[in-house]
């Protein structure tokens, strides 16, 4: 479609019609400096200003963002929700207003380097086996520390592991949402994030959405960006919701993309090993989220059960 050269080799300036439109969004709850900070890493990528559109959704801001946002950087997209509606939701709604022909899906608390947007899109449009692309993640508070290995799901004990640091691309199980890049046409094939998912879980059942219909998922580390991991839920307050909402995601992916062998796997590990283990010696007090994160997937087995079989006869 793009011809033999890659679309960047520009070569021919005048010739920007090959360049494609990208749509980069990503949901905000207050943390208007962290915020910023993102969208001047926006403004100082390496790629065709006229190419690019930002949504930014305000999930309930108290401290003004969204004004902040709109007077600093004009050409931002707002949509204003009154209450926090998740990421899921958030990004969802958000890529349903977007108009680019590939999705760049982020948080506020991040930095693009400034060819990260760049390696990402013109590996896409080279690999088509290649439905998903991530970059890697580095920290953003020890910046030459890697955050984000490629990563790797295990369905038997119903938890994920991290490879090796590499300076190759890596076919993986999933990428994060602080920076997974699809086409536009992809997104909407598989229907966006699944909203059961409030924030946690929602890119891994994604990503496994799209290996499902024939798609690799791949690690390109070529492509950088630094993220402040937890800004949000790793607050005091956030504790005993954060443990819910993982067990609750946790639950609800073995449940819906797990073969039997491994949901009794799955559920053996994490009731008489990992939770006790984060109970007892790491005193996290992760148990009684657990048990409601168990309860909510009872309550919800008939959507489970529903999206189960979706995926087996995708």
């Amino acid at each position: 479609m793009y011809g033999r050269k890659k679309i960047f080799d520009y070569l021919k300036p005048k010739v920007s019609v090959a360049i494609p439109t990208v749509s980069i969004t990503f949901p905000i709850l207050n943390g208007i400096n962290n915020t910023l900070g993102a969208l001047k890493s926006i403004q100082s990528l390496n790629f065709p200003k006229d190419r690019l559109e930002v949504i930014v959704f305000d999930n309930g801001s108290f401290d003004g963002s969204a004004e902040i946002i709109k007077k600093t950087y004009p050409k931002v997209k707002i949509i204003k929700s009154k209450k926090n509606l998740g990421f899921a939701k958030a990004v969802n709604i958000a890529c349903q207003k977007a108009t680019g022909q590939y999705l760049f899906i982020t948080n506020n608390d991040v930095i693009l380097e400034r060819n990260c947007l760049r390696y990402l899109i013109d590996y896409l449009i080279h690999h088509s086996k290649t439905g998903i692309v991530g970059p890697k993640i580095m920290d953003l508070e020890k910046p030459r520390e890697v955050l984000v290995k490629p990563l790797y799901y295990h369905f038997f004990l119903g938890t994920f592991t991290m490879g090796k640091v590499t300076k190759n691309p890596v076919i993986v199980d999933w990428v994060q949402g602080c920076g997974l890049c699809i086409s536009r046409s992809l997104w909407q094939k598989l229907g966006g994030f699944d909203e059961g998912f409030f924030f946690i879980g929602e890119e891994l059942d994604f990503c496994l959405r799209a290996k499902k219909l024939g798609y690799q998922i791949t690690y390109y580390p070529k492509a950088i960006l630094w993220h402040f991991g937890g800004a949000t839920v790793n607050k005091p307050e956030m504790r005993d919701f954060k443990y819910f909402e993982d067990y609750k995601s946790k639950f609800s992916l073995i449940l819906k993309h797990a073969n039997i062998a491994q949901i009794i796997s799955a559920f053996f590990f994490q009731f008489l090993i990992f939770t006790p283990y984060r109970s007892l010696i790491l005193r996290e007090r992760s148990f009684l989220p657990m048990i409601k994160g168990l309860f909510w997937n009872l309550k919800n087995i008939s959507k489970s059960l529903h999206e189960r079989k979706k995926n087996t006869n995708a």
